[in-house]
């Protein structure tokens, strides 16, 4: 039989879980930034995917159609064979945040028409523009669709770019 003795408590002291609050509090905050931006890159992955997505509608469309662009993204316009709304039922949302700034974020769904300077250039958005940009058979004819702003994502790239990469 095992006896125990007086006084003699088994445990953390104050000091030891102080020191380890103290170590949890450090590498939070050294995650925090780094998590930060991990979310702005899903965003950044989601509006992608979203480009991806219209960008085969147009195609689709422009098949179907023999050649001819769409001339709006009008998802509500379901007119049967020429509504824009039969090949894309939603249109979905530039999703990003500005790093730096959420007043220069393009976040949203509207499209915007505008043509192309040239023909072999990136697109010349609106600088604090939001949602997408889109070069339709009113434009230039090019049927291509890009993110309204000239702002940089967390990599540095112009949001112009994407549909591009």
């Amino acid at each position: 039989m095992a006896w125990k003795a007086i006084g003699k408590e088994s445990g953390f002291t104050y000091l030891e879980i102080a020191i380890f609050i103290a170590l949890l509090g450090i590498l939070a905050a050294l995650a925090y930034p780094y998590l930060q931006d991990l979310r702005e890159k899903a965003r950044e992955a989601a509006t992608k995917a979203n480009i991806s997505a219209i960008k085969a509608a147009i195609s689709i469309y422009y098949g179907d159609h023999e050649g001819i662009w769409p001339t709006r993204l009008d998802v509500a316009d379901k007119t049967p064979g020429y509504g824009f709304g039969d090949y894309l039922p939603v249109m979905p949302k530039v999703l990003m945040t500005h790093p730096e700034d959420s007043a220069k974020s393009p976040a949203g769904n509207e499209v915007t028409y505008k043509s192309f300077t040239d023909e072999n250039s990136l697109a010349v958005p609106d600088s604090y523009g939001t949602g997408w940009r889109y070069d339709g058979p009113e434009q230039s004819n090019t049927g291509r669709i890009w993110v309204n702003s000239s702002f940089r994502d967390t990599r540095g790239v112009s949001y112009t770019t994407y549909g591009y990469e």
